[in-house]
């Protein structure tokens, strides 16, 4: 499934999957931000 960087944080909320690919033809950072949107709540689960 597609998420863009935009939506990466209320897909989240809905809970996590098994994997991520983040990948795109953005620049880096947009890349990073959704890391780190995603490293939250892997955190907050003890991941």
């Amino acid at each position: 499934m597609r998420v863009y960087p935009e939506q990466f944080a209320d897909h989240l909320k809905a809970g996590l999957k098994p994997c991520y690919l983040i990948f795109g033809g953005e620049p880096l950072f947009k890349n990073e931000q959704a890391i780190d949107r995603a490293s939250f709540p892997l955190n907050q689960a003890r991941f």
